[in-house]
């Protein structure tokens, strides 16, 4: 269904969205592009891909630690740059919070009464989504104006079922002599 959705999206989508997918995949070559069958990828795109390569084809030397943090080269997209930075080791360390983060997001939505604290939970979890398709082309997770605000709301939705549980003291008058 997933699937369907997004081959049919482009049919429905604005014509900016329209626009930018023909020129990445059916642009103005320049020459130097990446073909797949008959279409010809743009340069940024290109680029993108050619580093995931060199990245993924040194790998292979370092899998279970990889070359250490900014220890490499630059590769423009969150799973590939953890992979080659840190390994099978980081990409399992992430792959951990990630999981852990989404079940407890989705957990949290589902037993909150407070509405204020289910939107939050809600738009963690769907912010976590969206970061997470973003990882595939973007270094999302280690740009600053970006992990600043999620982390403060997702480390909030952890604490959430804390918050609830805390029994507020009732304010008792003063006694009269």
């Amino acid at each position: 269904m997933l699937l369907l959705v997004l081959a049919l999206l482009p049919l429905f989508a604005h014509d900016n969205v329209k626009s930018r997918i023909s020129e990445t995949f059916f642009g103005r070559q320049y020459g130097g592009e990446i073909h797949v069958g008959q279409v010809g990828l743009d340069l940024s795109t290109s680029e993108r891909l050619r580093s995931w390569g060199y990245v993924l084809q040194d790998w292979v030397h370092n899998p279970v630690l990889g070359r250490g943090v900014t220890g490499y080269a630059w590769a423009d997209a969150q799973y590939v740059k953890i992979i080659g930075e840190t390994g099978l080791a980081g990409l399992l360390a992430f792959g951990f919070i990630i999981t852990r983060l989404w079940i407890k997001g989705r957990e949290i939505y589902g037993s909150e009464e407070d509405p204020f604290a289910k939107g939050l939970a809600l738009g963690v979890w769907l912010g976590l989504v969206a970061m997470l398709a973003h990882c595939v082309g973007a270094n999302t997770f280690i740009i600053i104006r970006i992990m600043e605000p999620f982390w403060l709301c997702a480390g909030l939705v952890m604490i959430l079922p804390r918050l609830s549980n805390v029994e507020v003291p009732v304010a008792r008058e003063p006694r009269s002599a």
